[in-house]
């Protein structure tokens, strides 16, 4: 009988192994099947060269949103860290659990999308959120966790962020691991609300003094922040990255 059900758990693991393996894959094609409509950065001429926003502008790719907003009308704009796994659309559902465990076309896969707090209005809030998972296979927003090292910080001090309304470069400064129980408290990353400037120019310091890397990249009130949250130690805490979105021209 132990021999039986170690056969059992065996089998009924190696089952788990193979589902999990095949919708990997299955996300995999369906996104690379999305870079099709993302074509290369497209240097602006002239005098757009002029000037450290231009200069970032020449590094955004160029994004059908019309092609991509056919195949999802949810999608509001597209993330890319260079030279990362993160390369991905980001969409927007009616709450924060449609696209927790669907791909971007609606199919059923542990991979999800990036998605942003349905309570957000993207990219014009003060705090705009992007949840992910992190996967074994390294997808989504796993590559985040490397951020507990400055070295990784240093060769991606930034991101690229595009949308049908303009580009951003998203400018890392801060990298930090956080109980979920802290939602709704005054240090939560995912604040989405602030008495005033003074208030949220308080919340900006006391997120950036906690990062594990060192930045020198400077936080106003006027700034607005994207924060990326995702899953570590085994889905017991989260780990955010935070970054000052930046217009380009």
């Amino acid at each position: 009988m132990a021999l039986f059900l170690c056969v059992a758990l065996l089998a009924s693991s190696a089952y788990m192994l193979v589902q999990e393996a095949g919708q990997y894959t299955e996300s995999a094609g369906v996104y690379s099947k999305l870079t099709e409509y993302v074509g290369e950065a497209e240097p602006q001429a002239g005098e757009m060269h002029e000037g450290e926003a231009a200069l970032a502008a020449s590094r955004l790719p160029s994004i059908d949103f019309d092609a991509l907003l056919e195949v999802n009308p949810d999608i509001r704009g597209w993330l890319l860290c260079e030279d990362t796994a993160i390369n991905y659309p980001v969409v927007q559902g009616e709450d924060n659990s449609f696209y927790l465990k669907r791909l971007i076309d609606g199919t059923q896969n542990k991979a999800g999308c990036l998605f942003i707090d349905y309570e957000n209005i993207p990219f014009t809030d003060r705090n705009t959120i992007v949840y992910g998972h992190n996967l074994l296979d390294g997808s989504m927003l796993s590559e985040l966790t490397q951020y507990q090292e400055q070295a990784y910080y240093d060769a991606h001090p930034d991101m690229l962020l595009v949308t049908p309304d303009g580009g951003y470069i998203v400018e890392v400064f801060a990298g930090f691991v956080v109980s979920p129980t802290e939602a709704g408290s005054d240090t939560s990353p995912w604040q989405l609300q602030w008495e005033d400037d003074a208030a949220f120019s308080v919340w900006q310091k006391a997120t950036a003094e906690r990062s594990l890397f060192q930045t020198d990249v400077t936080l106003e009130a006027g700034d607005q922040v994207l924060t990326l949250s995702t899953c570590i130690n085994n889905g017991v805490d989260r780990f955010i990255v935070m970054g000052k979105l930046t217009p380009t021209t």
